[in-house]
C-alpha cells in the first residue's frame, strides 16, 4: 500500500509500554513508555528479528531493524527503551 510513497511520507515507530503492579491494589503502578522512530523501506532488508523489523529503517543508526545484531537492537527499540525506563524508576 505503499508503492510510491516517498521516503519522506514513510514514517513509523514502535512503542512499548511496560506496566508494573507490585501487588493486585497497587495505587500507582509504575508505568514505563519507550519509542523507536524510524521509516518504512520500500523493500526488506536483514536476516535478524521478527514481524517488521526488515521493513523498519533506523536513520540514526543508518540500517534496517532487522540488520542489526541482538544486543544494539535491544539497547536502541522501544522495548529496550522501556525497559531502561522502568529500571531506572525501580531505583528510585
Amino acid at each position: 500500500e505503499l508503492q510510491g510513497v516517498p521516503d519522506a511520507k514513510r514514517s513509523a515507530r514502535f512503542v512499548a509500554v511496560l506496566v508494573l503492579l507490585r501487588h493486585a491494589d497497587d495505587p500507582l503502578p509504575l508505568i514505563a513508555q519507550g519509542v523507536w522512530e524510524g521509516r518504512i523501506l520500500t523493500a526488506p532488508r536483514g536476516g535478524n528479528g521478527f514481524g517488521y523489523d526488515p521493513l523498519f529503517f533506523d536513520p540514526l543508526l543508518g540500517h534496517g531493524a532487522a540488520e542489526l545484531e541482538p544486543a544494539l537492537k535491544n539497547q536502541v527499540s522501544h522495548r529496550g527503551k522501556a525497559l531502561q525506563v522502568l529500571k531506572q524508576l525501580l531505583a528510585c
